[in-house]
């Protein structure tokens, strides 16, 4: 078959994938409805009672989660809409994880196995978002 492929290298191998979901449904936010993406995973965590267990690593991946949507699935468009796509996000991670700004995890050398120029580029969103100026390079990114 022409879709696979012999590698003779046993660790982790990435192919961009013009076709692929991330590529696709989930370039433009218009096209995905991530309130019900993110409430479904946070009822079924809740339902399996999973979230205590990994509470703090959990707030992060939504807090990751919500960066990465609002930087890759709301790239080019206005600020209006990245700001209410803001908004509306960072509102739903506040209710369901309401100190999610003191999360340990969030910081040089954590988690472990984060690359450092992830770890930073974490850190640094918490920092603007904690300060309140988020708006701001909101602004400069939607004129990107």
């Amino acid at each position: 078959s022409t879709k696979i492929k012999h590698v003779d290298y046993l660790g982790y191998n990435w192919f961009f994938n013009t076709k692929s979901v991330s590529n696709s449904n989930q370039k433009d936010f218009q096209k995905i409805n991530v309130m019900y993406l993110l409430d479904s995973c946070i009822n079924k965590l809740i339902e399996r009672n999973l979230l205590k267990n990994s509470y703090d690593y959990l707030e992060l991946f939504f807090f990751r989660y919500i960066v990465w949507f609002l930087l890759f699935t709301c790239k080019k468009h206005s600020y209006k809409e990245i700001k209410m796509q803001h908004n509306k996000l960072f509102s739903w991670l506040s209710s369901n994880f309401p100190n999610y700004k003191k999360n340990k995890l969030i910081g040089f050398n954590s988690p472990k196995g984060e690359s450092k120029g992830y770890q930073v580029f974490y850190m640094f969103f918490m920092l603007i978002h904690k300060l309140k100026v988020d708006s701001f390079f909101i602004y400069i990114y939607s004129k990107l």
